[in-house]
Parts: structure tokens; C-alpha cells; sequence
């Protein structure tokens, strides 16, 4: 049996490959380790479509929620470091957005 394939090149019509927006908003979670007198920290980020961080949110928490929240995330929603607070730790990056709503990497296995 003789298997033949045909390619067809074809030029693209649009050179823009830029992704588009998409709509509303997501969240991303960094969370220190370890606590501060009982106390943990948690910084949430909320990224427009674009990838563009439109607002940042400190919080506190004792271990009991803060096992109870990392419960509900899904685990490309936050990112732990192991530190006792996060002033030195920057905000989360493009990249981070891309791998928060990328369906490829957010499918179940």
C-alpha cells in the first residue's frame, strides 16, 4: 500500500499573533509559608484579559483557613514561597497569567 501525503503552504492572511482578551478577570495567590506571631500572608492579584495586573490585595490568615483556601485553589491559581512575608517577593508576571488561563495546562488529567 503505498501512502501518499500532499502539503499545502498557504500564507498567513493576518501577521498579528497576538492572543486576543478574554474576557472578565482572574486571580492569582502568592502566599508565604511561613506565619509571622501565628499569622500568614497572602497577596492576591487580579489580571484583566490582557494580562495586565488591574489590582492587588493583602491579606491575613491563621493556618486553619489558610489550608481551608489553598484547598479551593486550583493549582495553577497560586504560587507558595518560602519566606515570612512578601515585600521582596515581586508581583506575579505575564507569564503567570498565561499559565493561569491556558486550557492546555488547566485540563484535568
Amino acid at each position: 500500500m503505498d501512502n501518499r501525503y500532499e502539503y499545502v503552504f498557504k500564507r498567513l492572511e493576518s501577521t498579528n499573533m497576538h492572543q486576543l482578551p478574554l474576557k472578565g478577570t482572574f486571580n492569582f495567590y502568592q502566599i508565604a509559608l511561613f506565619p509571622i506571631n501565628g499569622v500568614y500572608e497572602i497577596r492576591r492579584s487580579t489580571f484583566d484579559g490582557i494580562g495586565d495586573i488591574i489590582k492587588v490585595k493583602k491579606m491575613y490568615t491563621n493556618k486553619k483557613n489558610l489550608k481551608k483556601i489553598i484547598s479551593l485553589l486550583k493549582d495553577k491559581k497560586y504560587h507558595t514561597y518560602a519566606t515570612y512575608n512578601l515585600n521582596n517577593i515581586p508581583l506575579p508576571s505575564k507569564s503567570y497569567f498565561d499559565t493561569l488561563t491556558s486550557e492546555l495546562l488547566n485540563q484535568p488529567i
